[in-house]
């Protein structure tokens, strides 16, 4: 899962790149799955991508990036398939949610 949150961090990255929107749900499971186990804020910073051709506005733009990306994707994060998670993974897939849009906002 490593990484897959620098592609999160694409602007706009469902409307460039929409061959991915059938997997989005899942794209953005892993992203927030690896961005969870960072033990705060400073730890998870480090982890997204600096100023680049892709990522125009460094570190910053690439948090708003990454934030748009997820909450465009809304609830759908909790669905595999058009179907809903089973009841722990949706939960699990909550709290990890959680924690990363805590930090990305505080």
């Amino acid at each position: 899962h490593q990484g897959m949150h620098n592609l999160l961090c694409v602007p706009l990255l469902w409307s460039k790149v929409p061959s991915l929107a059938p997997i989005a749900s899942r794209i953005c499971r892993m992203a927030v799955s690896s961005l969870a186990g960072c033990p705060g804020a400073l730890a998870m910073a480090k982890l997204l991508p600096g100023e680049s051709d892709w990522v125009p506005g460094g570190k910053v733009a690439a948090l708003a990036a990454l934030f748009g990306n997820l909450v465009s994707v809304g609830e759908r994060i909790f669905q595999q398939a058009d179907k809903p998670l089973a009841p722990e993974a949706s939960y699990a897939a909550a709290l990890q949610l959680t924690h990363v849009l805590h930090w990305v906002l505080c």
